[in-house]
């Protein structure tokens, strides 16, 4: 199978022999100068959401999603073991449940426009950020709702890096279980 992949600002036209469509290969990659890959967005699908990957940055697109797959490991064409950076570019709202949504993403720094995460209808968060270890600070807005929640169970869990996490805006009233919440978060500090 051939893949495209089309530089917009010099509107030419990378090509490469893919045997497998849901990775573009490390030596294709290898193989293209910085600024052949650097202006060139690969355009994906996540729980039928577009999103697109450049320069280790995931963008997600706004739309609702019911009962999301995480994110590591499932958007095709994506090494998500290499995102660093994840903006979400309009309002993205989740029904049901948010179950290791941000999780194992092994690289993640920064999520960046969390405020828009619309999570009113969310009843679980138990994983959500779980051992993305190079996450350092989540600055969750007053937006973030957790007023139904009833499940953060291993929420941070082995957020190794984290240091920085302002909580007061969260809604625990609900939450039934809220064990190992902040388990192996050696960094967490008041």
């Amino acid at each position: 199978m051939t893949k495209k992949v089309v530089n917009p600002k010099s509107n030419s036209t990378l090509a490469s022999t893919k045997t497998n469509n849901d990775a573009v290969s490390a030596d294709y990659l290898n193989n293209k100068s910085n600024s052949e890959i650097d202006n060139s967005a690969i355009k994906s699908e996540w729980n039928n959401l577009e999103v697109s990957y450049n320069n280790h940055v995931l963008t997600i697109h706004s739309g609702t999603v019911t009962n999301p797959k995480r994110i590591a490991g499932n958007i095709k064409g994506v090494d998500t073991s290499q995102i660093t950076k994840i903006n979400l570019d309009g309002k993205l709202s989740i029904n049901g449940s948010a179950l290791e949504l941000f999780s194992e993403l092994n690289n993640l720094v920064t999520i960046e426009n969390l405020d828009q995460l619309d999570t009113t209808n969310v009843t679980d968060m138990s994983y959500m950020f779980a051992s993305s270890r190079q996450l350092a600070n989540i600055t969750f807005s007053s937006k973030f709702n957790t007023s139904i929640v009833t499940n953060m169970s291993n929420m941070f869990y082995d957020c190794q890096s984290l240091s920085g996490l302002d909580l007061a805006n969260f809604k625990t009233s609900k939450v039934a279980n809220m064990q190992a919440m902040f388990a192996y978060c050696s960094k967490l500090i008041n």
